[in-house]
Formats: structure tokens, C-alpha cells, sequence
């Protein structure tokens, strides 16, 4: 029993190293989506509520597979832990190694989301359209909704042709 309240108090100074390593994580998606609605506002794009919702989904699949992975870190520590009381093994570190390794794995793919350019974002929106219509081409009596998409991809590209002079305090006037 002893060794246990033992490893409970050793895993509490960890614990606070974890949720460290959670609010880092929070906090590069939410630079991610400040990053994102800065490029949507500079291009002219509408912000959904449907674009915010996909940044709480995407919090929620990183907390749940980081939270999975801490778990696993917890009974691997405590394996190492129970290892060096019963041998001479004092040279392994009991440390959360996959946690911190995912953590920096979602880490870099929201620093490359931050710096990725709008322009491939563009080309990715731009073949999910023709997608779209040649989908759509395959169903009679879709061709009102291939002209409001085509016309509202002629406003995007006319809005920022005009630096979005419509949306301006001044445009409005």
C-alpha cells in the first residue's frame, strides 16, 4: 500500500507536466483557428458556424486520442515503477514518453495548418467543387444548384478582386 500512495504522489508531480502538455495542445489549435478566420476575413470568405464546429470536433478527436495515449503512459509508468522497486534497473526514467510524443505530433500538424498557405486550401476547396459537379451532373434537375454555386463562386472571386470593399465600413455607406 505504501508503494502505491508512493507512485500516486510521484505520478502527481507528472500530472501537472500533463496537463501542461494539454493546454500547449489547446493552445496551437486555437491559433490554428485564429489563423484560419485571419485568412477567411483577408480572403472575403463568409465564417460559418459549421467551420467553427469542425475546430470543436477536432478538439475533441486530438483530447480523446491524447487522453487514450495518457492512459496508456499511466500503466507503462506504473510497470516501470513496480520494474525498478523489485530490481536494480534505476537507470529507466518513469516519464509520459508517448503522450509527449503525440502531443508534438498534433502539435506540428496545427503549425503546419497555421502556415499553410490559403492558396492550397483554395485548390482543395476548388476539387471538392468539381466534385461537387460532376456529382451533381448526374442528377436531373440540379441545375439551379450548380448556377447558385457558380454564382457564388463568381462573388467570392469579384470580392476579392475588390479587397472586399462591399464589406468595409466605408462600402456599406
Amino acid at each position: 500500500m505504501y508503494a502505491l500512495s508512493e507512485f500516486l504522489n510521484y505520478l502527481g508531480l507528472k500530472a501537472l507536466v500533463l496537463v501542461f502538455v494539454y493546454v500547449l495542445v489547446l493552445v496551437l489549435i486555437l491559433l490554428d483557428l485564429w489563423s484560419g478566420v485571419s485568412k477567411a476575413k483577408r480572403n472575403c470568405e463568409y465564417i460559418s458556424s459549421y467551420g467553427l464546429q469542425k475546430t470543436v470536433n477536432k478538439i475533441a478527436r486530438y483530447f480523446n486520442m491524447l487522453f487514450a495515449i495518457t492512459v496508456v503512459d499511466i500503466i507503462q509508468m506504473l510497470a516501470i515503477f513496480e520494474v525498478k522497486k523489485y530490481s536494480t534497473l534505476t537507470g529507466i526514467p518513469i516519464f509520459p514518453v508517448l503522450t509527449f510524443l503525440m502531443a508534438g505530433f498534433i502539435g506540428f500538424i496545427e503549425i503546419k495548418s497555421i502556415f499553410e498557405k490559403s492558396d492550397k486550401k483554395d485548390k482543395a476547396k476548388a476539387a471538392e467543387t468539381a466534385k461537387f459537379i460532376i456529382e451533381s451532373l448526374k442528377d436531373k434537375g440540379t441545375e439551379e444548384r450548380i448556377i447558385n454555386l457558380l454564382t457564388k463562386i463568381k462573388n467570392e472571386n469579384e470580392c476579392k478582386e475588390k479587397n472586399c470593399q462591399a464589406d468595409s465600413p466605408q462600402g456599406r455607406q
